[in-house]
């Protein structure tokens, strides 16, 4: 008597086996989940609101907390963060679904967050996701080990350092120059985003890896360039999507993939950078590991070391070197793009700023910048930090409570996610007086001198503050120099910028300004 299994009812078995077995994984994953979020709003979450209880908050959806009224990534984000600390002061909490998270918004606040050295929140999609791109480099290291990575970079920023890095600056502005002329040859409007993207990226890898290739000739198709802009957008993506902020989402999403693939491509051109950086240096006869003569900032990494005479890994040293190109690319391009702004919306504070730098340089043969000419530049300088003042280069920071805190009288607990917003505290009408209104006159040092050390905090502040910083002002003092002495700077009346504040303050539409040639001789 024959089976009557044949080869259809053992394929439909094997049919039935496999849905049950997907049904099974599925359950498993939905049940596991459901424990998750369980143990999440109980162990986490439910402790985290009693122990801030004292703290205000404007009213919230039970689910959604205050995400429901935020208006997206765009400038009303901006004027939803001022609506708040008008209803809330100047420290509240906000609900990002179910999870508190504590807004900091006055110099009186923020300045016992901003003096500790609070780890980055590495358990958000925003710093988080910087990992398998920058590694844990002094942005988002913690502990001991950025403790020991910032003594051993303190040399790059060193002094003397400074000084040599000021004729990569003179070259790179010199290119920028050239490049801005041939934009503006016919007269029309250009975004000045892009021209100072290039710079600032061509300045760093020039003082980074001593790296001569001409990024802001190349443009767009050099792969740093692409990869850099492509690693930035999709991190952004996550940061604003809910959907992919679960890990595992993420990894397995097409986005998730393909960032993945980007971070891979940009770290292995960053390994032969280094590899043959350090072949070469290994090669020179002037290369010892005792000699105090630095030529670059990854010269200065591969012989760093520290008390116990141990250097910086391989790893350790990719992700310094990544932070510092992430790190001092946007930020930079960014500040120089909106003090051209304001210039050009201001001719009066321009025409200053011309007057200023065609005193220095006058009986000069060529436009370069001398080391003793950047302190001299007085007005300038004023008019670069009240643009960072306005349109403040990073709008807000996080940071992570290690333990109990007090600030202004309320309870912090250990655990809590805190959103310092630079942005409002450079807007406080009892710290600025008029505060929309652009005057570089706040930065007089009679006007300093009155205000809270926190009051300005650009850079950030306290130990965790930007180790960069005078590299990256003396920069944007050298190439806007150059321009405001070649160009006379005016904006395209019919595109308005819409601000977008996203890691770094962008916008939306573009920054577009007319750049007039001047005779310089």
């Amino acid at each position: 008597m024959q089976s009557s299994a044949g080869p259809y009812s053992i394929s439909r078995q094997l049919e039935d086996t496999t849905m049950q077995l997907l049904t099974i994984t599925v359950v498993c994953l939905v049940l596991y989940s459901l424990y998750r979020l369980y143990r999440y709003y109980f162990h986490f979450i439910r402790p985290l609101t009693q122990k801030s209880a004292s703290l205000p908050y404007p009213p919230k959806h039970w689910l959604f907390g205050n995400l429901i009224d935020h208006p997206g990534v765009n400038e009303g984000c901006l004027y939803w963060w001022l609506a708040a600390v008008a209803k809330c002061g100047k420290i509240f909490r906000l609900f990002h679904g179910l999870e508190p998270q504590l807004y900091l918004s006055h110099p009186d606040s923020a300045k016992e967050v901003l003096r500790s050295s609070e780890p980055k929140p590495l358990n958000i999609p925003g710093y988080g996701t910087l990992l398998p791109w920058l590694g844990r480099g002094l942005v988002v290291s913690e502990g001991e080990q950025w403790h020991r990575n910032r003594r051993l970079l303190t040399p790059v920023f060193h002094f003397e350092m400074l000084k040599k890095y000021l004729k990569v600056f003179n070259v790179t502005a010199d290119k920028m120059v050239q490049r801005c002329g041939l934009i503006a040859q016919d007269g029309k409007p250009f975004d000045i985003f892009q021209p100072a993207g290039l710079f600032s990226l061509d300045t760093i890898l020039r003082c980074a890896f001593s790296y001569d290739l001409d990024i802001q000739e190349l443009g767009e198709s050099q792969p740093i360039v692409k990869l850099s802009h492509e690693a930035v957008t999709i991190g952004l993506k996550r940061c604003f999507n809910p959907f992919y902020w679960p890990e595992i989402i993420w990894w397995l999403s097409p986005l998730g993939r393909r960032y993945k693939v980007v971070c891979k491509e940009f770290n292995d051109i960053s390994r032969d950078i280094i590899s043959a950086r350090k072949q070469e240096l290994e090669d020179s006869d002037k290369y010892n590991m005792e000699k105090k003569v630095h030529h670059d900032f990854l010269e200065i990494l591969l012989k760093a070391r520290d008390e116990d005479g141990n250097g910086l890994t391989e790893d350790e040293i990719r992700a310094e070197v990544n932070t510092f190109m992430f790190a001092g690319h946007d930020t930079t391009s960014s500040a120089i793009s909106w003090t051209l702004y304001q210039l050009g919306k201001h001719p009066e504070h321009q025409a200053k700023c011309r007057t200023e730098i065609n005193s220095i340089m006058q009986g000069r043969e060529g436009d370069e910048m001398e080391w003793d000419d950047i302190t001299k530049l007085t007005y300038l300088t004023m008019c670069i930090k009240e643009t960072m003042r306005l349109q403040t280069t990073v709008p807000m920071i996080s940071r992570y409570t290690t333990r109990d805190l007090e600030i202004n009288g309320h309870l912090i607990p250990k655990g809590m996610l805190v959103n310092i917003m630079l942005f409002v505290i450079h807007m406080q009408p009892d710290v600025w007086v008029d505060p929309e209104t652009y005057r570089p006159d706040r930065f007089l040092p009679d006007e300093v001198a009155k205000r809270d050390t926190y009051a300005f905090v650009p850079f950030s502040a306290g130990p965790r503050n930007c180790i960069g910083q005078n590299f990256a002002l003396n920069g944007m003092k050298v190439v806007l120099s150059k321009l405001i002495r070649n160009f006379r700077i005016g904006l395209d009346e019919t595109r308005p910028p819409k601000r977008l504040p996203v890691a770094v303050l962008k916008t939306e539409n573009g920054l577009w300004l007319t750049f007039e040639p001047l005779n310089v001789d």
